[in-house]
C-alpha cells in the first residue's frame, strides 16, 4: 500500500482539486434539476415542503431542486366527457351481477331510463389536486343525485317530449352551484342528453302517445297559420266595411243636414211671404212633374158646358222625323184631309175604346195587331192605302188610333 501511494505520489497531490471539481460538478446539475418547462395546454402547482405556494402558466421556470419544492402539471385545456345516469348501458360491473335495473322515478310516478353525457374541464389545478380526493367520483355523484332529483320533479310526458332541453337546463344550472360549493376545482362545460326513454316493456304504448301529441302540435300549429292568415284579412276587411259605412254615415248626415238647412231657409221664405213661396213652391214642382205625364186640357164653351179637348201627340214633333220626312209632309195628303175631318167632325168614343186607353192596354208604339188582339175587336181597326203600290202606308184605327207604317203614331184620346 505504501509502495503505492509513493508511486503515485503526484496523483495524491491533485486529489483535492479533483473532489472539489466533482463536488462543484453535481452541485451545478442538482441546482440545474430545478429547472422545469409547463405546457402550452399545461398549468403546473408549485409545493414547497408540501404545500401549495403557486399555480403557474406555460413557460420556462424554477423551483428549488428536490426535496424543498416539487411541481404537478395538469391539463387545463383539455375537455374531458364523462357517462351518467340511470340505464342500463351505464351498469358499473358490480351492479352487472344485481337483478335490480337502475331507473329514475318522474314526479308522476313512471318510471324511466335517463343518461347524460357531461363535458368537463379543469378550471383550478391546486384545488383539483389537492381540495378532495378523486374529485372526478365526486362529480359522478353529484351529476346523478341533480338527475334523479330534477326528473322527480318533471312528469314523463314532458320528459319523453318537449321537456328534454329544458331538463338539460335545470341539470346544468343545478350540477354547476353543486360542483362549485363543493371545491372541486373543475367546471361544467356542457351536458348532453344521451338517452330518455320508457322501461322495454312499456315504450310502445309511450311512442304512441307520443305520436298523438306530435299530431296535436302539429294540428295546432296548422290552426295557428290558418289563424294568423285569416283574421288579418278578415280585420281589413272589416276596416274597410267601417270606413265605407263611415263615409256613407257622413255622406248622409251632411246631407240630412244640407236638407234642414234648406227647409229652415225656406221655412223663413213661407213665414215671410207664405203665398208667395206656396206659388213658388208649386210652380217649381210642376215644372219637374210635367215632362214625364201626359196632359189633358179641359175647357167650357160659351153656353157654360163643359169641352173635352182630344189632344193628338205626335212624336218626335219638335225634331226631324226618323224616315227623313219633314213635318209638312208627314201623312199623305188624303190622309191629313181624312184626319182632320175626323177632328172637326168626331163623335164621342165607345166606352170599351176609352177603358182600354185609359188602363193603357192600347199604348203608344203598339202594332195594329197587337191594338187588334187588345182589342178584341178586329172591326174596329181600319187600314187607308195611299197609293195601291203600297210604297208608303198610312194606317189608322176607326175613329180613333192612327198608325204610321205598321206601329202607332199617335191617338185621339179623351178624358
Amino acid at each position: 500500500m505504501i509502495e503505492f501511494v509513493r508511486q503515485h505520489k503526484d496523483v495524491f497531490k491533485n486529489l483535492d482539486r479533483i473532489i472539489l471539481a466533482g463536488m462543484t460538478g453535481l452541485f451545478l446539475l442538482y441546482a440545474a434539476s430545478g429547472i422545469y418547462v409547463v405546457e402550452a395546454n399545461q398549468a403546473a402547482v408549485l409545493r414547497r415542503f408540501g404545500s401549495v405556494l403557486e399555480t403557474v402558466g406555460p413557460g420556462i421556470h424554477y423551483r428549488l431542486p428536490w426535496p424543498f419544492d416539487q411541481v404537478d402539471k395538469v391539463s387545463i385545456r383539455q375537455v374531458k366527457t364523462m357517462n351518467v345516469g340511470f340505464s342500463p348501458n351505464l351498469q358499473s360491473q358490480a351492479a352487472q351481477y344485481q337483478s335490480i335495473t337502475p331507473y329514475c322515478l318522474t314526479g308522476d310516478q313512471n318510471i324511466i331510463h335517463a343518461s347524460f353525457s357531461i363535458q368537463y374541464r379543469i378550471s383550478d389545478p391546486a384545488k383539483y389536486l389537492f381540495q378532495v380526493n378523486r374529485p372526478e367520483n365526486v362529480l359522478k355523484s353529484q351529476a346523478n343525485q341533480v338527475i334523479l332529483t330534477t326528473i322527480a320533479q318533471g312528469g314523463v310526458d314532458s320528459l319523453l317530449t318537449t321537456g328534454k332541453r329544458q331538463l338539460e337546463m335545470k341539470i346544468r344550472e343545478d350540477l354547476t352551484r353543486a360542483i362549485k360549493d363543493s371545491d372541486l376545482g373543475l367546471s361544467l362545460v356542457s351536458i348532453e342528453t344521451r338517452q330518455i326513454q320508457p322501461p322495454n316493456s312499456v315504450r310502445g304504448a309511450f311512442k304512441d302517445v307520443i305520436n298523438a301529441r306530435e299530431e296535436r302540435s302539429t294540428a295546432i300549429h296548422q290552426a295557428n297559420n290558418y289563424k294568423n292568415k285569416v283574421i288579418p284579412g278578415a280585420k281589413a276587411r272589416a276596416r274597410g266595411m267601417l270606413e265605407k259605412a263611415g263615409a256613407e254615415a257622413f255622406a248622409k248626415v251632411s246631407a240630412a243636414e244640407g236638407e234642414s238647412s234648406r227647409f229652415r231657409e225656406l221655412f223663413r221664405e213661407y213665414v215671410n211671404a207664405p203665398k208667395v213661396t206656396r206659388e213658388r213652391l208649386f210652380l217649381e214642382l210642376v215644372d219637374k212633374a210635367l215632362p214625364r205625364v201626359k196632359v189633358y186640357v179641359t175647357t167650357s164653351d160659351q153656353n157654360g158646358r163643359p169641352v173635352k179637348l182630344k189632344l193628338v201627340h205626335r212624336k218626335g214633333a219638335a225634331g226631324p222625323r226618323p224616315d227623313g220626312l219633314d213635318q209638312a209632309n208627314a201623312l199623305p195628303k188624303s190622309a191629313q184631309d181624312r184626319r182632320e175631318n175626323y177632328l172637326q167632325n168626331r163623335s164621342e168614343l165607345p166606352p170599351d175604346i176609352t177603358e182600354a186607353i185609359s188602363q193603357g192596354r192600347v199604348v203608344q208604339g203598339m202594332t195594329a195587331e197587337q191594338v187588334t188582339a187588345s182589342l178584341g175587336e178586329p172591326d174596329q181597326v181600319t187600314v187607308l192605302t195611299n197609293n195601291p203600290a203600297g210604297d208608303e202606308r198610312w194606317d189608322y184605327a176607326q175613329e180613333f188610333i192612327f198608325f204610321k207604317g205598321s206601329r202607332v203614331e199617335s191617338w185621339v184620346a179623351e178624358q
